[in-house]
């Protein structure tokens, strides 16, 4: 956040406290409504009838974390210190097979495609011949999403009557180096 003079005022100061918010599942156990915190199983805690109504209320079967209150939580962390600082500049690298690369690390499930891609670079693959190679429909959903989460970037292009490729910009250096 930012004040009235531009200058930057901290969310967070020493001495505040957070809690930890975690995910926690609705189990049945021998009749009895018992609530389970997701990562580890460990049955939730309670000190009075109040809290004990919330565990057997809760209506959901899985209760995500930004529902859990306060005193479930298991881990409350005391802001010590708080600064201002810059942070480096995180450059992707040059363009290429590895700027490719780094934007799919950066896109969920979108790897095998792209290593398919690189490899016909800079050949146009149709979208059957492309879904073939990764073992995917072509007709499918999430082989649509996939080509559109590259797409969405600008990492491939599509046509119709050629297919699909990676994109020029991102595979060669087009600045006169």
């Amino acid at each position: 956040r930012h004040g009235y003079d531009g200058e930057y005022i901290a969310p967070y100061a020493p001495g505040d406290r957070l809690y930890v918010r975690e995910d926690n599942n609705l189990h049945d156990e021998n009749g009895a409504l018992v609530r389970r915190h997701v990562a580890d199983g460990v049955k939730l805690q309670w000190s009075n009838r109040s809290q004990a109504a919330w565990i057997e209320e809760y209506s959901r079967r899985h209760c995500p974390s930004i529902h859990m209150p306060r005193w479930a939580s298991r881990l409350t962390l005391t802001v010590t210190d708080v600064r201002v600082q810059r942070l480096q500049m995180i450059m992707p690298p040059p363009p290429g097979a590895d700027l490719v690369r780094w934007w799919a690390d950066k896109l969920q499930s979108v790897g095998p495609m792209v290593e398919a891609l690189i490899e016909v670079w800079p050949n146009w693959i149709s979208r059957g011949e492309l879904a073939a190679r990764i073992g995917m429909s072509a007709s499918g959903g999430s082989f649509g999403t996939y080509l559109s989460r590259l797409a969405g970037p600008g990492i491939i292009d599509r046509d119709r009557e050629r297919g699909v490729r990676l994109s020029a910009e991102v595979m060669e250096n087009n600045n006169g180096q």
